[in-house]
């Protein structure tokens, strides 16, 4: 993936076994719960990687790390949010994040199983 950052930015992945589509809302307090057996797989930009300032575009991995090997994903979770907590519409102001493209890789990574 190919971002550019200029504040604190959050991008995580997650494979999940819902039964439909995922509706966040503020309104009702509706968010992901990523503790859910729903979701077997996640990956997230590091803290240290989301919290630098880039002032080009870079490329960086997420590794995806699973939780149940038994399921099979229904639904992929892709969010990139330009600022902390933009992921739950509380970002701040002022917060930019241009991407420039997303590539899913299906690359082995034995670290992803355990």
């Amino acid at each position: 993936m190919i971002i550019r950052m200029l504040k604190i930015s959050v991008i995580y992945i997650a494979l999940t076994t819902w039964d439909e589509q995922f509706v966040a809302s503020t309104a009702t307090g509706t968010f992901v719960d990523f503790n859910s057996e729903e979701i077997i797989a996640y990956g997230s930009l590091s803290a240290e990687e989301a919290s630098r300032v880039m002032n080009s575009y870079d490329a960086f991995e997420i590794d995806l790390v699973y939780r149940n090997l038994e399921k099979i994903p229904t639904h992929i979770l892709v969010v990139a949010s330009a600022s902390k907590y933009g992921d739950y519409f509380t970002g701040g102001n002022g917060s930019t994040l241009y991407i420039d493209e997303f590539e899913l890789d299906f690359d082995y990574n034995a670290a992803s199983f355990e």
